[in-house]
């Protein structure tokens, strides 16, 4: 699916793209920007998308995203304005909560994506945390340096991209915007399969892996063969997004549904038992595509070891503060 994001801003568009993979996600940068006069994160986002249709060519959807922080102590400022309420928003919020025992904050992020037929999706991602009293830490962007997530001892800066790409306020919003999208895609399901019939070729598939993750429900990485964490966040990512399209199938009680969605490169296949998942990526393929198993009968023969997976290692402008 083509995505254009109505911003400047090349941090967001990272973030999307690993949140996204098998997405082609660009930047729309367009003429002149719009007048960001909505009152919630939402109503800014629709401005933006709105603005970006009209400038996008017809084939492709444009989103339009608005995100901030927002402290309780404030009573939710700065929120929309987190971005320009400042010249440096970190030094100001910092001075703001000077002495003040409550720093309990979070991170906001609307997506709202149009597409060439006018339809609206909208998602939302939330990220709750703390304000630190000090920043530290030096990837990210905006209050990165000071926003401690919940259950962390480190700001965002410090835990780094590739934590962000996993957890992120708008990496969650990328999520479910590709969730709330899925059931646009193209999904043919195929005749249920005996699992031997499935096993068989996911043996076929296992010696081009390139590599593998195991899955929580909510899609938080187990294990993985790869250690470079964007390119697991990415596995992560695709496999949550295509869980959600396949799930809108009927799956026999006792079967193998096989599911296709098309890609431009390589291919991904999904293992799926109860609350276990078992996501793989593969290189390149003749047909590409993205395949997805319900294996309720055979996902403990297909962890045997001659069908594990081979690892591979893995290859300020005005919206800054966002």
């Amino acid at each position: 699916m083509r995505l254009l994001l109505a911003s400047r801003n090349p941090h967001k568009l990272r973030e999307l793209r690993a949140a996204l993979p098998g997405w082609d996600v660009e930047l729309l940068e367009t003429p002149e920007e719009p007048v960001e006069d909505g009152s919630t994160f939402l109503e800014n986002a629709r401005i933006k998308a709105r603005h970006g249709r009209v400038h996008a060519p017809a084939d492709a959807w444009v989103a339009g995203e608005d995100a901030g922080i927002e402290v309780d102590a404030r009573g939710g400022r700065p929120g929309i304005h987190s971005a320009r309420w400042a010249d440096d928003p970190v030094e100001r919020l910092l001075a703001e909560l000077q002495g003040v025992e409550n720093r309990r904050a979070r991170y906001v992020c609307e997506l709202v994506a149009i597409g060439p037929d006018g339809a609206e999706v909208a998602a939302r991602g939330t990220l709750e945390g703390a304000v630190a009293l000090e920043p530290h830490g030096h990837e990210g962007f905006g209050y990165d340096p000071i926003f401690v997530p919940e259950g962390e001892s480190r700001t965002v800066a410090e835990l780094g991209n590739g934590w962000k790409a996993l957890h992120s306020h708008r990496a969650q919003a990328a999520r479910a915007l590709a969730v709330a999208l899925g059931g646009r895609r193209t999904l043919l399901a195929s005749a249920p399969m005996d699992p031997a019939q499935a096993l068989e070729e996911l043996h076929e598939l296992s010696s081009q892996i390139a590599a593998a993750a195991v899955l929580a429900p909510d899609g938080t990485v187990l294990a993985s063969t790869d250690d470079d964490p964007v390119a697991t966040a990415a596995l992560a990512g695709a496999t949550m997004e295509i869980l959600a399209a396949a799930a809108e199938l009927t799956t026999p009680a006792r079967g193998v549904t096989r599911v296709e969605v098309e890609l431009q490169e390589g291919a991904l296949f999904v293992l799926r038992e109860g609350e276990r998942t078992i996501a793989a990526r593969t290189g390149p393929q003749p047909t590409s595509g993205l395949v997805v198993y319900d294996l309720r009968t055979c996902l403990q023969r297909i962890a045997e070891p001659e069908a594990k997976p081979t690892p591979k290692r893995a290859s300020r402008k005005k919206d800054d503060a966002e």
